[in-house]
């Protein structure tokens, strides 16, 4: 199993982006919500492209923070065939939105 968290992966982030590291965790936090929104409203609408497109992009830049475990369940996401009920799509973005929480959580009590 993944681990949720990839600490050395969010380290090695910092040191190359280094003072720049912030603004970029600032924008990471606000469009992963926005990413979560337009997942939200893919499911709503049983647009199933533009979930998995949502979950593309959250996919990417979870993983590029070490949010193993966003990225794994965005990874699910992006790979569920159309005919999959509703409640399993739903389910994925509630994991997901409890893992950004969490992920977020974690890098904002990282030392600065």
């Amino acid at each position: 199993m993944e681990p949720e968290l990839e600490p050395s992966v969010l380290a090695t982030l910092r040191e190359q982006m280094g003072e720049d590291y912030e603004p970029i965790r600032a924008i990471f936090e606000a469009e992963s919500g926005k990413h979560l929104e337009e997942l939200r409203l893919g499911i709503e609408t049983r647009s199933w492209e533009r979930a998995r497109r949502a979950a593309h992009s959250l996919k990417s830049s979870a993983a590029l923070f070490g949010l193993a475990g966003l990225s794994a369940t965005m990874r699910e996401v992006e790979h569920m065939p159309d005919a999959t009920p509703p409640d399993a799509w739903r389910d994925r973005l509630a994991r997901a939105q409890k893992q950004r929480e969490s992920g977020l959580a974690w890098l904002r009590d990282q030392p600065k």
